[in-house]
């Protein structure tokens, strides 16, 4: 009796413990009569697992969880009904996806045969399920495959499978083997796939590499049966692995979701077709975390994310239903030689805090050293180059609208490198490059200069961390024959951007501000600020030779020289990381000492105004615009933070 007694505390301790956990969900259990039995009357109806798998059927939906399947109906007033649990389908597989085979009329009202898959583990059942009534006609075996099943298909009765190391395998469903294998040569481990085509020989598969490309190939291609056949394509894009694709073969577009946190959109065509052309239409950065599902719709594209996030997209790339707003391009930049351009739209949302919605569609990236990821056994190889940063940007818009905007970009490997933004922000080349400074380039700024009966000119200014200034005459590297810029010595790298109009030593030390704005004499206001503390105020002229001395139109090169120049050299007790010319007679200035002072222009060397002590820890630029005459000039300062500043004149 002691042990027995024992043993049913025991029992009924962990019972307990189980209820408070909820591991268990009981239909009829008699409390009073617990410790009156060693075996309490209690059945266990549900054990919550994840939903791995869910596919629409007409108004039914099926739902994958652990291995057991959820019949659920979508009654008139739009909520699920649970219809039938279909306990233990495939074993001890997790189910990851149903494939229903086509009908010849499309009707799956009455029966439908379904293809259920997950892991390694596949089983075909006929069910039927009219009037609200499930019945399980027909059911195989559990069929076991050698690799993870990716992704399958009905191919007229037959069922192809895609593979997780890039294989296909077509089988057959009734009598339980595989009629055909087919290998691809590039046997790498997969991420995704998807089949397209409903018959064996117009098969294709789109197969998402560890490598982050999608691979192309057609297995009814295969010379024998287990003969590899190579990728027909291969498309790049994705900086990470590809979690899924959708196509949609009435429009001939493919979406891809990755854990770059991105949704890509693809214009493929009839991919059916061999060696047909791929253009990336879209891609649209709207998750703040991996991007797990994609789905392409008649008219819409659907996303769903790490972050519980579920995004619906235009085929464009914007948002559904975009209300008029503010709309611009963001180029931005930093480590790993990555740049990227962005469109955004500010429009009204009464919904928000802000009344205000952001929208972010990425439109082009990109990246110095993209060939290093394509390298294959890049773990048996060391990267000899330090990794380049972009330490600044300048956007240049050209006269040209064909060619669009020019952003030049400051590098810590101590170039100048120039981008071409085109087909509205969707193409980002880059165009030529100069290493003239020989060491980190910190900062690029871009000017223009207009004069009467003169063409407008573009001029660049960059600074590095030895103090020098160097002034570029774009226009004249821009135009059509011009010997400025130099050819390249491979036909794949860029141009070489040729010697500066004008070189100056500005400081002693890095140059991590600059600033111009234009006189009513036709000459520039220069002004920089340094790590040592020290400003630098200098008026340049920028004078064109006059026609008899110029040979021809590629002659006509602005002369660039300096008529003044002044120097306060202990402006700030540290690095001065903002600068900002107002007008001819006021200049701002900021610096990591967390001051922002205001200096008189105009009367010789810059002269103290007012200074002011701001919040924000390690400032790294600033902007200083007008308001009004009524309330002066507002500056905000970026760093560790963000403040916004109003001085009153």
């Amino acid at each position: 009796m002691g042990s027995a007694a024992r043993r049913e505390g025991s029992f009924s301790r962990e019972f307990s413990s189980l209820l408070s956990r909820g591991c268990l969900s009981t239909s009829r259990i008699d409390m009073d009569a617990l410790e009156d039995y060693v075996c309490p009357l209690a059945t266990s109806e549900l054990i919550l697992l994840p939903v791995t798998g869910l596919e629409c059927v007409g108004d039914r939906l099926l739902a994958g969880e652990g291995p057991d399947v959820l019949v659920y109906s979508l009654d008139f007033g739009g909520h699920l009904r649970m219809i039938k649990r279909v306990q233990n389908l495939l074993g001890h597989y997790l189910i990851h996806g149903f494939r229903v085979r086509p009908e010849p009329n499309g009707d799956f009202d009455l029966e439908a045969m379904v293809a259920v898959f997950g892991s390694k583990g596949l089983r075909v059942v006929k069910i039927s399920w009219g009037q609200g009534h499930f019945r399980e006609l027909w059911r195989s075996g559990l069929w076991n495959m050698s690799d993870w099943i990716w992704d399958a298909r009905w191919l007229e009765g037959n069922i192809a499978l895609a593979l997780g190391h890039n294989s296909v395998v077509l089988y057959d469903p009734i009598v339980g083997c595989i009629l055909q294998e087919v290998p691809c040569t590039d046997r790498c481990t997969l991420s995704s796939a998807c089949l397209i085509g409903d018959a064996w020989k117009e098969l294709t598969i789109v197969a998402g590499a560890v490598s982050n490309q999608l691979l192309v190939w057609y297995p009814a291609t295969a010379l024998a049966d287990n003969k590899p056949v190579a990728p027909d394509r291969r498309i790049s894009g994705h900086v990470g692995i590809i979690f899924s694709m959708s196509y949609l073969e009435s429009k001939g577009l493919l979406a891809t979701a990755s854990e770059d946190r991105s949704v890509r959109i693809w214009k493929v065509g009839d991919l059916r077709v061999p060696g047909g052309r791929v253009q990336n239409i879209g891609h649209c950065f709207g998750h703040s975390a991996r991007v797990w599902q994609v789905k392409l719709l008649e008219n819409y594209l659907i996303s769903a994310g790490e972050d519980c996030v579920c995004l619906v997209w235009s085929h464009e790339g914007g948002p559904q239903d975009p209300q008029p707003g503010l709309t611009a391009h963001v180029v931005s930049a930093g480590g790993r030689a990555e740049m990227h351009c962005f469109s955004i739209m500010v429009t009204p949302d009464p919904s928000t805090p802000s009344r205000l919605a952001c929208h972010v569609m990425h439109l082009s990236s990109h990246r110095l050293d993209d060939y290093w990821d394509r390298q294959r056994n890049r773990h048996r190889m060391v990267k000899a180059d330090p990794e380049t940063r972009y330490m600044s940007l300048a956007v240049c818009e050209l006269d040209q609208p064909s060619l669009g905007p020019l952003v030049a970009a400051a590098c810590s490997d101590g170039a100048v490198r120039l981008f071409l933004l085109q087909d509205s922000g969707r193409i980002l080349q880059l165009l030529a490059e100069t290493f003239h400074h020989k060491r980190c380039v910190l900062k690029v700024h871009s000017f223009t200069h207009e004069a009467p009966n003169q063409r407008r000119r573009l001029l660049l200014c960059s600074a590095a961390t030895d103090g020098n200034l160097a002034f570029w005459d774009l226009t004249t590297v821009l135009d059509h024959g011009s010997a400025v810029l130099e050819p390249p010595v491979d036909p794949g790298l860029p141009y070489r951007l040729g010697t500066p109009s004008l070189t100056l030593q500005a400081h002693s030390c890095g140059i991590n501000s600059l600033h111009t704005l234009p006189t009513r004499e036709g000459h520039h206001l220069v002004a920089s600020g340094s790590e040592d503390g020290s400003l630098h105020v200098f008026v340049l002229a920028v004078e064109m030779p006059e026609l008899e001395e110029a040979v021809g139109e590629g002659g006509l090169v602005p002369q660039l020289r300096v008529l003044e120049e002044y120097c306060v050299p202990c402006a700030h007790a540290a690095h001065v990381t903002g600068l900002k010319i107002l007008s001819p007679s006021i200049m701002v200035s900021a610096s990591i000492d967390q001051r922002l002072t205001f200096w008189r222009l105009g009367h010789g060397e810059p002269t103290f105004m007012n200074s002011t002590v701001y919040h924000v820890p390690d400032v790294a630029d600033m902007d200083c615009w007008p308001v009004s005459p009524e309330f002066g000039h507002r500056c905000a300062l970026g760093g560790q933070g963000l403040e916004v500043y109003n001085w009153y004149d």
